[in-house]
């Protein structure tokens, strides 16, 4: 499932069983003042929003239920894989986008970095769908196994004093679990690509 931390990324915007409503967080943010975003790399997933100050907390609450409760609705997966593929048909034509893939295709056979992280239509919908794969319980096993407050940070900036927004934390986010994983790490004992496949001349068309 090529890209499926990329997709859960979209689809913790979807709703959670507190904050049920599927745009119901944008709606918020729009309502007051504010923006979001997320981006997922090889090794993190960032999520990160701004808000009028005045509805920090009631933001934080919410933000908060993507970790601890979120519901992955299916209702609206075509619409977030269909933002994905569109997202990759645009890094298609980005030359680091384009080098950083085709080193992960060199990579030696059954290391970590020989994937496709990005994901698009093909990776999420018709692959899947051809070997039976389910999405979804895929989605719910990655965000169970992963989303672990042992390997998450968390930063809040806000005008209150640090002893109230550390209260705002405990209570927003303090039903994220925590399930002692240690931090997946590729092992330098095995690099991506072998020395004995190197040096490698790779030519790229930009």
């Amino acid at each position: 499932l090529g890209g499926l931390a990329h997709y859960l990324e979209h689809m913790l915007f979807m709703g959670t069983a507190t904050y049920p409503k599927e745009n119901g967080w944008n709606a918020f943010l729009s309502n007051h003042g504010g923006s979001d975003n997320g981006e997922t790399d090889a090794a993190s997933t960032v999520f990160y929003f701004d808000v009028k100050h005045d509805h920090l907390k009631p933001a934080l609450d919410r933000f908060g239920s993507f970790f601890s409760c979120p519901l992955l609705k299916w209702s609206g997966s075509k619409r977030e894989v269909n933002a994905i593929d569109s997202e990759f048909q645009q890094a298609q034509q980005n030359d680091t986008c384009r080098v950083e893939q085709l080193i992960s295709h060199c990579s030696d056979d059954g290391h970590v970095y020989r994937r496709f992280g990005w994901g698009n239509r093909k990776s999420l919908v018709e692959m899947p769908k051809a070997d039976g794969t389910d999405v979804r319980g895929a989605l719910q096993a990655f965000h169970r196994k992963y989303y672990s407050t042992n390997l998450m940070s968390l930063v809040i900036l806000g005008k209150e004093p640090l002893d109230t927004l550390q209260q705002w934390a405990v209570s927003a986010f303090g039903d994220s679990p925590n399930h002692r994983i240690e931090r997946p790490l590729a092992t330098t004992d095995k690099l991506p690509i072998a020395p004995s496949r190197l040096p490698m001349w790779l030519r790229a068309l930009p």
